[in-house]
């Protein structure tokens, strides 16, 4: 199970992608902490297109973390699904 998503080909702009498409993601509230918009791994496949993000709300200068998160081999998988060893992700694709 644990090389399952790495074992299907990649085949972009299919149903194997999960997908935000024609979204708007506003930060409208002035809010002290943001981590991530999106966070991929274990194998992870996803694609944006003709998305609007505005975070113009964000005010804290040093608490933002990311829009995309794609992690990668940090740990040259050793098969166990865990915080030291984090498969990445396969594709991300932003349109």
């Amino acid at each position: 199970m644990a090389n399952y998503a790495w074992s299907r080909p990649i085949a972009l702009r299919t149903s194997n992608d999960a997908y935000a498409e024609d979204c708007t993601f506003i930060m409208d509230s002035p809010i002290s902490y943001f981590d991530t918009l999106t966070d991929e791994d274990f194998g992870g496949r996803m694609c944006m297109r003709h998305c609007t993000i505005d975070f113009s709300k964000f005010t804290a200068r040093y608490e933002f973390g990311s829009i995309w998160m794609t992690h990668g081999n940090q740990a040259y998988w050793k098969g166990n699904q865990n915080q030291d060893n984090v498969r990445g992700t396969i594709t991300l694709e932003l349109l």
